[in-house]
């Protein structure tokens, strides 16, 4: 089992050392669906429309609330001082439901990292979603 470490509870935080390990795992396709991320609400693994594995964790807040504006911040933060060479590139694709979502992109070499903020009105929740993909090698 891969251990994560959370600064605070519920606190989206993933600290660099984790992140790397991470991101060696799903580059050399060895995460299994027991990786977790310690303080995370949940993690799974599942697959994208073209079959690849995407590893993914959430951290659950109350609606819009604070906590996880400042754990999404975090996280961002997080991902770029680990890779300060690495441009986020935002996601505006629209979402199949009315509720606010904002996402960062960071390309790796053989791996994507998607920091992701969503707000679930129906459930009044606000969810900060990390997820790790291997990607073809970039030329």
């Amino acid at each position: 089992m891969l251990t994560f470490v959370a600064a605070q509870p519920a606190a989206a935080l993933v600290d660099c050392d984790a992140l790397k390990r991470l991101v060696s795992l799903v580059q050399e396709d060895q995460f299994q669906s027991a990786t977790t991320v310690e303080g995370a609400t949940f993690c799974q693994t599942s697959k994208d429309p073209s079959g690849v594995a995407v590893f993914h964790c959430g951290w659950g807040y109350d609606y819009r609330s604070p906590g996880a504006e400042a754990a999404f911040s975090d996280l961002l933060f997080n991902v770029e001082a680990c890779w300060p060479s690495v441009t986020a590139t935002p996601q505006r694709a629209p979402v199949n439901h009315p509720d606010s979502f904002d996402q960062r992109l960071y390309d790796l070499n053989r791996a994507q990292i998607s920091v992701s903020l969503k707000d679930k009105a129906r459930l009044a929740e606000t969810y900060v979603f990390i997820a790790v993909q291997r990607v073809a090698k970039q030329n």
